[in-house]
C-alpha cells in the first residue's frame, strides 16, 4: 500500500539541489558538472590529480580534475606533450569548478599538465603530472 511517506516530497523532488539533467546522479560526480568533490587537505598548491599521476590507458575523452589549492583566487591549467613546453588552456576563477574538458587528445601519447594557484601573494607553480592515453 502506498502511503504519504512514499509520495514525492520536497526532498525526493530534489528541490534546491544543483544537478545536470532530470535528476541528480549517484555519487560525488555529477555527469557534465563543473565540480568533482575530491577529499583531502587543501595545500598551498593544487593536488590529487585525476587522472592520477603517471596513469596509463587514459580514454581520449577524459577530463582533468584536481583538489584546489588553499585560499586561492584562481587556478591556471597548463598541458602539453613536452613538460618543458606546456600551454595554458584554462583559467578557473570560480571556487566550485575543478573539471577541465580537454581539446582532442591523440592515442598513445604521454601528456604533462600542471595547475598553478594564483593568490594575493602571487602564483604558486604546481607540480607537473602526467598521463598516457590509450593506444
Amino acid at each position: 500500500k502506498t502511503t504519504n511517506y512514499d509520495l514525492p516530497s520536497k526532498d525526493s523532488n530534489f528541490n534546491g539541489i544543483r544537478y545536470t539533467g532530470s535528476a541528480p546522479d549517484i555519487g560525488a560526480y555529477e555527469h557534465d558538472g563543473s565540480y568533482y568533490w575530491i577529499p583531502g587537505r587543501l595545500e598551498k598548491n593544487a593536488s590529487t590529480p585525476v587522472p592520477k599521476n603517471n596513469a596509463k590507458d587514459v580514454p581520449l575523452n577524459a577530463n582533468l580534475m584536481f583538489l584546489k589549492a588553499y585560499q586561492t583566487k584562481k587556478h591556471e591549467i597548463w598541458i602539453g606533450s613536452d613538460p618543458r613546453e606546456l600551454k595554458k588552456i584554462k583559467v578557473i576563477d570560480h571556487p566550485n569548478e575543478n573539471v577541465i574538458s580537454l581539446p582532442q587528445l591523440n592515442s598513445g601519447v604521454t601528456y604533462y599538465w600542471r595547475v598553478d594557484a594564483v593568490n594575493e601573494s602571487g602564483t604558486v607553480k604546481g607540480n607537473i603530472w602526467s598521463f598516457t592515453t590509450k593506444d
